[in-house]
């Protein structure tokens, strides 16, 4: 892509309303990103970390048979 194109295209971003142009000519791929003067705030992501599960109280096992009176 020659220079008064990739001028051409960056004029053409900065007068219209996008915000971004991406061109792929042959091999060659041109991205134009337009920032707006005031910064916008940028809010990050974490993930929050997991709770462990509380242990869990096993059941009490059943009694053994009474052994039979003969």
């Amino acid at each position: 892509m020659d220079l008064r194109k990739l001028k051409t295209l960056i004029d053409l971003v900065a007068e219209s309303g996008i915000a971004e142009l991406e061109i792929t000519e042959g091999e060659g791929k041109v991205r134009i990103v337009k920032f707006s003067q005031t910064l916008q705030p940028v809010a990050y992501h974490q993930p929050e970390a997991g709770v462990p599960a509380a242990p869990v109280a096993q059941a009490a096992a059943p009694a053994a048979p009474a052994a039979e009176a003969a």
